[in-house]
């Protein structure tokens, strides 16, 4: 009983796998659009957008970011980006710390 329970669960992590795959590539080619998430779990935020800055983990369209706006100096190339911020305290300062889990260049050309 023990073995099905592995397999199955071996089983539904390639399907997830592949479908997720998958799903990027049609991002990529731009055949879907690119969803924009938010997700928040405990002090962990998920964000995942389509952007002409990857390096900035807000999204340029949003208000009052100038640093990180569609006018800076990066590439005209757009890129769908992940990352993952988590939320912590130290004393009284609260900070954020941030890390990109994926970064995929959007094709143009429709390839």
């Amino acid at each position: 009983m023990f073995m099905r329970w592995i397999g199955g669960i071996i089983t539904v992590l390639i399907v997830l796998i592949m479908i997720g795959t998958v799903g990027l590539d049609a991002i990529q080619r731009r055949m879907i659009t690119a969803p924009d998430v938010h997700l928040t779990v405990g002090s962990f935020h998920i964000r995942a957008f389509a952007t002409r800055t990857p390096n900035c983990r807000i999204p340029s369209t949003q208000p009052g970011n100038s640093f990180c706006s569609t006018n800076s100096i990066y590439s005209t190339d757009e890129y769908y980006v992940v990352w993952l911020l988590k939320q912590s305290r130290r004393g009284s300062v609260t900070f954020e710390e941030a890390r990109r889990l994926a970064l995929v260049r959007l094709r143009n050309d429709g390839r």
